[in-house]
């Protein structure tokens, strides 16, 4: 059974994050690992971490080109 999400209609947009169509990041090796959702919104501007785990969530977030979790390590 599909959940829904409540989405209020005050929640501001992220425009830097979801006007774009794809957003291309590469992280540096020998980088500490951390979850993904945390890096995303370490890197990407106005992004919160409810909102990117949500486009994570929805599949919309490739790591090398595979759906990862929110909380796969990179």
């Amino acid at each position: 059974k599909k959940k829904t999400i409540f989405q209020p209609h005050y929640q501001k947009p992220m425009p830097n994050l979801i006007s774009r169509k794809e957003i291309k990041l590469k992280v540096q090796e020998g980088k500490k690992k951390e979850r993904l959702d945390i890096y995303l919104v370490s890197v990407l501007e106005h992004a919160t971490r409810n909102r990117v785990q949500k486009l994570i969530k929805e599949g919309l977030v490739l790591v090398n080109g595979k759906v990862q979790k929110a909380n796969y390590q990179i």
